[in-house]
């Protein structure tokens, strides 16, 4: 058991590092979200009073990043490099390009389900 640990260590990294970053980036995503929402409750509480909304308000909604068009790059980026490091890997790369080939390959079937649910949430 002792020499299985020697020899896989490494795989404490991919194991837990991959979900604890995927949970970071969904947290601010959801911070993201939170505050578009909560900005544009304000204005429609501005314009409701018939009041012009700060300049600064909208400057904000305005300068908030939009999702869309780099769901398609992340898709592709992970799905290369997890062909790579797979590619590495049955070609005597070892264990360490088989998990990262795999890590990749996780994240990159996650962008596809979020850029299908993004999607699906526009058309409706």
């Amino acid at each position: 058991m002792e020499n299985l640990f020697h020899a896989y260590w490494w795989l404490i990294f991919p194991v837990l590092g991959m979900p604890l970053g995927m949970g970071m980036g969904y947290w601010a995503i959801y911070n993201q979200r939170k505050v578009k929402t909560e900005t544009i409750k304000l204005i429609q509480t501005y314009l409701e009073q018939g009041k012009e909304p700060p300049p600064e308000l909208l400057a904000t909604l305005n300068d908030m990043p939009k999702g869309g068009k780099d769901s398609l790059t992340t898709i592709a980026v992970f799905s290369a490099l997890s062909a790579a490091f797979g590619y590495f890997s049955f070609n005597g790369g070892g264990p360490l390009f088989m998990a990262l080939a795999i890590g990749f390959g996780v994240g990159a079937v996650i962008a596809l389900i979020s850029a299908i649910i993004k999607h699906k949430q526009g058309k409706g």
